[in-house]
């Protein structure tokens, strides 16, 4: 295995951590539905599925990709073409968030994950920004806390957040700011 290889199998570990402590962080929560989508492992460009989970809480169904960074930045090239297009299809139904959820690592020890919806990225993309950073643009915060070796998120805040976005989208028919 070469320098490159160990590096993006590390990198795709880290992945799978994050997705594995996203969807145990619902465990026991009765009034959310959390589905995983099977994706093709090591396939990235050849994805089928337009996310990596469906959340739904009423009145709310939300499609999330989960992404994660060792950077304060993601490449918008990491979100396949068929993720982009499913995201933005399923975003214009009204009652539908979709978006992308991204673990920030910069800081091993405490990193940030912020949902970033759909349809803000695509107005960052065609605006000619080929990343994402932290700080910018609209997004929703996902609190957690370590326990020993994993994350656990605190969902049902989190849930709600989501929710009050995807009310004033379909009321306003544009993004306000969910800081």
């Amino acid at each position: 295995m070469t320098n490159g290889q160990a590096k993006r199998a590390r990198a795709a570990a880290r992945g799978k951590k994050f997705e594995e402590d996203f969807r145990n962080s619902f465990l026991g929560l009765t009034d959310i539905v959390c589905e995983r989508l099977n994706d093709q492992e090591g396939h990235r460009r050849g994805v089928n599925a337009p996310c990596d989970f469906i959340l739904f809480e009423h009145p709310v169904l939300a499609y999330c990709e989960l992404k994660s960074t060792r950077q304060a930045r993601l490449e918008l090239a990491r979100i396949s073409d068929n993720q982009w297009s499913g995201l933005i299809s399923r975003s214009r139904i009204p009652g539908v968030v979709a978006g992308v959820l991204i673990e920030f690592r910069s800081s091993d020890e405490f990193p940030e994950v912020r949902f970033f919806p759909i349809h803000f990225l695509e107005v960052w993309k065609a605006g000619g920004h080929k990343s994402i950073g932290l700080k910018e643009g609209t997004s929703v915060p996902l609190s957690g806390w370590k326990r020993r070796t994993r994350w656990r998120y605190d969902i049902q805040p989190w849930m709600e957040r989501i929710r009050d976005y995807a009310c004033s989208v379909d009321r306003a028919g544009e993004d306000e700011d969910i800081h």
